[in-house]
């Protein structure tokens, strides 16, 4: 019986002191993993608070048991609700806690710790409640409702939104926010991390180029206003020019038609040719007045370049002959037949030869030509004139220009020029001149064979008004 008790008693000694152990091994397991989940925690709380994203712990299960409370009132419609109960809305958000705030999002939203975190926001709702707050608020409570309370399967766990805040020094600022809700397994805990991204530049940009797109409205509209003024304005002109014109063409072209001795005859062909200059530069004026507002359009057909250059020179010849000077044709074999404004293209090789005739000396030779380059019909018109010096070939095609030939005998506007480029440009190509002071000019401009689609731009440059 002793020995039976002696057994049992050393049995039972074994089974404390491995129970003892075991007791041992589990505290010393306990107390290493407390030691790693402290050191969890605080690497979790250095992430946390050392992000650069502004970061919000947030307890809405005090929110959430309300809402519950208020569907077992019978309540499913909660937007209806705020209808007739708004301050409803501030009292839910008041149940919310901020639990834990990280250094960006207390930057962010100007606020002290001690104000906000780990306490109902009674305090905090008066500092920072408006009406974009509470725009907001009530977002998350219906979002809430919907999603935790009525159970809406089809809605995602988180919730976004852009929304703006006055901070407690006045400033506004507007928020990208995020909110990841989660329940912890129990069906009374709701809480969320809500995600700030501070998105006030941007919305500061689109802003400001929102504000500058309504200034380049108005501008514009201001511009059409202008542009329609002008156009009455240039129409009101060469109608009040060409009026008193036409009848002095007429009675000119009679007076040398009836005149038979000098110098009535002569004096009458100068009235004639000065009236018909006049004529011209208004026609001139106003194609490019048209030209810089959008409003001159071609008349595109087919036809074949050599003819139109052959009517042309002939139509030249005799000013040449009587000028003592001689206009010669180089022109390509086998041209294309091109599309194009013929009326228009015709009066841009006059101009051009016309110009030559001016500013050219006795005995000078003009040449027009005609080759085709690539897609495109390449026009010249070459003189041996004085040419042209560096500093007018720059300003050519542009208004105001006094251009005069070496012996100063004409001067103007150089509206041709500027006339012919509009054109030019229209069909869609290109005009420019190649000279040497004391070596003649050639100027050259190109025209697509293809009509093409031409997008038309009030010009920067402005003639008139």
């Amino acid at each position: 019986m002793q020995n039976e008790l002696k057994d049992y008693r050393d049995r039972l000694e074994e089974l404390v002191e491995e129970r003892t152990k075991e007791l041992e091994r589990e505290i010393s397991a306990h107390r290493k993993t407390e030691g790693e989940l402290k050191i969890s925690e605080e690497q979790y709380h250095d992430i946390f608070n050392d992000i650069p994203i502004a970061i919000m712990e947030m307890d809405y299960s005090a929110a959430y048991k309300y809402l519950r409370e208020l569907k077992s009132l019978g309540i499913s419609n909660l937007e209806s609700y705020f209808e007739s109960r708004p301050d409803e809305i501030k009292r839910i958000f008041s149940l919310e806690k901020l639990t834990k705030v990280n250094k960006q999002a207390l930057r962010m939203s100007e606020v002290n710790k001690s104000d906000v975190t780990g306490a109902i926001m009674d305090s905090f709702v008066e500092t920072i409640w408006s009406e974009y707050i509470e725009q907001s608020a009530k977002d998350v409570i219906l979002f809430i409702f919907n999603k935790y309370v009525l159970k809406c399967k089809t809605m995602e766990n988180e919730y976004e939104v852009e929304h703006k805040i006055i901070t407690q020094k006045g400033n506004i600022k507007y928020l990208f926010v995020k909110i990841a809700f989660f329940t912890g397994g129990s069906s009374n805990t709701l809480r969320g991390l809500v995600y700030h991204i501070d998105i006030t530049k941007a919305k500061q940009a689109e802003e400001d180029i929102n504000n500058l797109l309504l200034k380049e409205r108005q501008l514009s509209e201001q511009l059409r206003q202008e542009l329609e003024r002008r156009v009455y304005l240039i129409r009101a002109l060469v109608h009040e020019l060409k009026t008193p014109l036409t009848p002095l063409l007429a009675s000119t072209e009679l007076l040398i038609a009836e005149s038979r001795q000098e110098p009535l005859l002569s004096l009458s062909k100068e009235a004639y040719s000065g009236a018909s200059l006049l004529n011209k530069r208004i026609d001139e004026l106003f194609d490019i007045s048209k030209g810089e507002i959008g409003a001159l359009k071609l008349k595109y057909a087919s036809f074949n370049p050599v003819l139109m250059l052959q009517e042309v020179a002939n139509y030249m010849k005799a000013g040449f002959f009587r000028e003592g000077k001689s206009l010669d044709l180089e022109l390509a074999e086998n041209l294309p037949v091109i599309q194009a404004d013929k009326e228009r293209l015709k009066q841009i090789i006059l101009n051009l030869l016309d110009n030559a005739l001016k500013f050219t000396p006795k005995e000078a030779i003009i040449t027009l030509k005609a080759k085709r380059d690539d897609s495109y019909i390449k026009f010249e018109v070459q003189d041996t004139g004085f040419g042209i010096s560096d500093n007018r070939r720059q300003n050519l095609f542009k208004a105001n220009l006094k251009y005069r030939s070496k012996a100063q005998k004409h001067s103007g506007l150089g509206l041709g020029l500027i006339l012919c480029k509009t054109l030019v440009e229209l069909h869609g190509g290109h005009i420019w001149v190649e000279s040497e002071y004391g070596s003649g000019s050639t100027f050259i401009f190109t025209v697509p064979i293809k009509k093409q689609v031409v997008k038309v731009n009030p010009k920067k440059q402005r003639l008139l008004l």
